[in-house]
């Protein structure tokens, strides 16, 4: 657009010069279209940075789009919480347990679960997939994780067990 208004512009101006220098001596004639090829240089030099200036402000309005769809609750610090189901071998599938997730990019993410007896676990994804916990935090055993229904990840913890949507880890 910028480029179509500057086209049309150096038309007119070319006219107006045209009809101007019919009338000039020759030494006059060159100064002005001197003059006219240094304004047209200098306005395409005008034109590509400001073609420039709109493309890196696009790309910038962009980038921020894409942190602002999953932005952390400065609150908790977590892009989400809310409540996973949650148990122990033996008990009722049905507990809930509350969650708070921090994503990265690439479906990397850290699930901070908040057990029934107050203790914590977090469970680490990446690339999507659950590889591993924090054996820092409440009982040790071995880990497995396992989909189930396509977006629901099965994870065991020794006894613990822990079903998590796909959607926490990735959003949506």
């Amino acid at each position: 657009m910028i480029r179509t208004i500057f086209n049309k512009v150096m038309t007119v101006l070319a006219l107006g010069l045209f009809i101007t220098l019919g009338a000039c001596k020759q030494e006059t004639k060159d100064k002005v279209n001197a003059a006219g090829e240094a304004v047209v240089e200098e306005a395409e030099a005008a034109a590509e940075k400001a073609g420039e200036a709109v493309e890196k402000a696009a790309q910038g309005v962009e980038k921020a789009a894409e942190r602002a769809w999953d932005a952390k609750d400065p609150a908790t610090g977590f892009h989400a919480t809310g409540s996973v189901k949650c148990w122990n071998v033996g008990q009722s599938p049905d507990g809930q347990c509350p969650f708070g997730v921090v994503r990265r990019e690439n479906g990397d993410a850290d699930i901070h679960i908040t057990r029934p007896d107050g203790s914590k676990r977090v469970i680490y994804f990446q690339g999507g997939k659950a590889v591993g916990y924090d054996q820092n935090q409440g009982s040790l055993g071995e880990f497995k994780a396992s989909v189930s229904g396509g977006d629901n990840w099965l994870i065991q913890i020794g006894d613990e067990r822990y079903e998590i949507v796909e959607a926490i880890i990735f959003g949506g």
